[in-house]
């Protein structure tokens, strides 16, 4: 009984750390820390095992390169992003066309 509580709050213990983990990248990217982004969100995405969760940090991830104007680097996490999920879609009224952009590409390059 003391095991399976001691590993349920380990559980959403580390739950926990991965929602913190994608609310920090959302919010350096949205002050800007593009930079900082990339950085912890390879270090992030690298200790992940969820393929949700790295969805999400490769979306963000991509999203900060097209904002360094690193449009190749972009598109690579795109396309891993895409290898995850291929029916994933941008909203176009809430993404940037210059993002849209990039994701086109690396959806065309996928198929």
């Amino acid at each position: 009984m003391i095991t399976a509580i001691i590993a349920a709050f380990g559980f959403i213990i580390a739950e926990i750390k991965v929602s913190d983990n994608l609310t920090y990248l959302d919010s350096l990217y949205k002050a800007g820390d593009y930079k900082t982004v990339v950085a912890h969100g390879e270090e992030f995405l690298a200790q992940e095992t969820k393929k949700e969760n790295k969805i999400e940090i490769l979306k963000i991830i991509a999203f900060a390169n097209v904002a360094l104007e690193l449009r190749e680097k972009a598109k690579e996490n795109f396309l891993a992003m895409l290898q995850l999920a291929p029916k994933y879609y941008l909203d176009p009224i809430k993404t940037s066309p210059k993002i849209i952009e990039v994701f086109q590409a690396a959806k065309l390059e996928l198929t």
